[in-house]
């Protein structure tokens, strides 16, 4: 190298242009462009996150002269003041709201001590005022001015404290969110930092970008789901989103944002078995004092199978407000129009390619992005089981689409018209397989159960008792049209051979399942009414107690 190529180093502006999220990392892309003079230098990208996986370095470039990469390294770098401004004007922001509530603690403090004052003042005017009014001394009129003059000043003060505490605690909830937003600055925004440098060897002088890509971690995302059910057209509009939050110290402003199902950080090699043992089982020590147990408090509200009745009253008032019939608009309005990624599946790996606009702060908060939106016919199935609760629930099956994409597991909010009936978890559901979701209550089935028999035989045959009990469920179908409804019922289950217990009659006919399950499948017409019934006989030994029955 002659003395006219000495090499030098420079900072190299550069952007993030491109970032792919996986489920506990990203790999970001930054560009920068430099003027190039014909010698070696140095280009410096500083200010990179401390957590940058310095293994995954990739570095590339192109330009108008031919450049050779010679190397690449990275430094650490370390600061003595925080790097972030807009940290210093949060602190400033805290200092003056804690401050304020200094101030109104100190206002509330003297408005206790003048109604503390007021209070004295007026307990120790009673005696004297007494004797006065006895002695003439001054009038009633005179006495009951005083005495409103003291009352009120005593509510006025009380009213000023309670303005002070709802102020004070105003303040509170500010300064607790400030102090949030200065505790994930001072997580994301570290004294420390990284940098890389790569030197180059230009053939010439003329433009070169350069390219540098790497691993980081404290970036992830997760598929979330709205699924809009519309009860009149049978159908499902899916919003397929994700929430992508990251704290990786860097914000990504205006990237082309991937979201990828895939997992590098698992490595490339599989897994090794380790050796599996048994052994005989060893008895465990006995304790040498008993140990305490604490009472626990029962559940609130009776039970009635795995429904309580608080649960139950809420799916009633969510059943009576989804019935309300809803006002059609004047007129039909054109909706928004939503933009949706490009998605692509290899294997078992999805890709989301969501855009080149994306903007995700480095604040830990989940920032909502659009993935799929589709629509997907639905079949209803109505779900009773009048034992447990005297109401049908309505079940959608849907099927997603041969040419549509993995559904991966998350969470669902449900909505029906348009109005939030619950959550579910959906599972992964790969293209032309089934999911079913539950969508409440639907009124529009009337369900009436009542005992109909129950018969304690006189006779003893073979020294049994026999009880007979019969039931009937009476379904009317309230709505327009017509519906299918799984009906579940259920016999009593022996838990002991000395007790027998058989189904006697039953209406329609239908074999009894596993654990006693008495299950019908039928169709209702529109205003159709149909009954249902059934009758089981239990035998037991005359001297044997019998419990579970009632």
């Amino acid at each position: 190298m002659t003395s006219s190529e000495t090499s030098f180093a420079s900072l190299l502006d550069s952007q993030i242009n491109q970032v792919t999220v996986y489920s506990n990392q990203a790999r970001i892309q930054r560009n920068g462009k430099v003027e190039l003079g014909g010698q070696e230098q140095e280009l410096v990208i500083g200010d990179l996150p401390a957590s940058l996986q310095t293994e995954s370095l990739r570095v590339k470039g192109q330009g108008e002269v031919a450049v050779r990469i010679l190397g690449v390294r990275s430094e650490r770098q370390f600061f003595t003041e925080a790097l972030s401004p807009q940290l210093a004007e949060l602190e400033q922001q805290l200092d003056a709201l804690q401050q304020e509530k200094r101030g109104v603690g100190d206002r509330r403090k003297a408005t206790l001590l003048n109604q503390g004052f007021v209070q004295q003042l007026s307990e120790g005017l009673v005696k004297p005022l007494s004797r006065s009014l006895s002695r003439q001394q001054i009038s009633t009129e005179e006495t009951a001015a005083l005495m409103t003059f003291m009352g009120q000043r005593y509510s006025n003060q009380a009213a000023e404290i309670l303005a002070l505490d709802a102020e004070q605690k105003e303040l509170e909830q500010k300064i607790k969110a400030v102090e949030q937003q200065v505790k994930q600055l001072k997580v994301i925004r570290p004294r420390e930092s990284q940098r890389v440098v790569v030197a180059i060897a230009p053939s010439g002088s003329g433009s070169f970008e350069l390219t540098l890509s790497y691993m980081i971690n404290n970036a992830s995302w997760k598929p979330i789901y709205d699924l809009d059910v519309v009860t009149e057209a049978r159908s499902l509009t899916l919003d397929y989103l994700a929430e992508v939050q990251q704290t990786t110290g860097e914000d990504w402003s205006g990237v082309a944002l991937t979201l990828s199902t895939a997992k590098p950080s698992l490595g490339s090699l599989p897994p090794k078995l380790k050796p599996w043992y048994v052994d005989e089982r060893r008895p465990l020590p006995t304790p040498t004092r008993p140990m305490t147990m604490r009472k626990q408090s029962a559940p609130r509200g009776e039970a009635y199978g795995d429904l309580s009745s608080d649960e139950l009253e809420e799916e009633m008032l969510a059943g009576a407000v989804l019935s309300a019939a809803r006002p059609a608009p004047a007129t039909a309005p054109k909706p928004a129009e939503v933009v949706t990624a490009s998605a692509s599946q290899s294997g078992a790996v999805v890709t989301f390619a969501v855009g080149g606009d994306s903007d995700i702060p480095s604040d830990g908060n989940p920032h909502k992005v659009m993935l799929v939106r589709d629509n997907h016919p639905a079949q209803w199935q109505h779900i009773a089981m009048p034992k447990q609760v005297s109401f049908a629930y309505l079940q959608a099956t849907i099927q997603n689409p041969s040419d549509g994409v993995t559904l991966l597991p998350g969470k669902a909010n449900i909505f029906r018209d348009g109005m939030f009936v619950g959550k579910t978890q959906l599972q992964n559901t790969a293209p032309g397989q089934e999911f079913r979701l539950d969508l409440g209550i639907d009124e529009g089935i009337q369900i009436e159960r009542e005992l109909t028999e129950r018969q304690v035989s006189k006779k003893l045959i073979g020294g049994q008792r026999l009880v007979t009990y019969g039931y009937r469920v009476k379904l009317i179908n309230l709505l327009e049209e017509t519906v299918e409804l799984k009906l579940s019922e259920q016999l009593p289950v022996s838990k002991t051979e000395k007790i027998k217990v058989r189904l006697s009659q039953v209406t329609p006919k239908i074999e009894v399942g596993e654990l006693g399950l008495l299950d019908w499948q039928l169709s209702l017409g529109a205003g159709e009414q149909q009954v249902v019934s059934y009758q089981f006989v239990v035998a037991h030994p005359v001297d044997l107690p019998v419990t579970g029955l009632s």
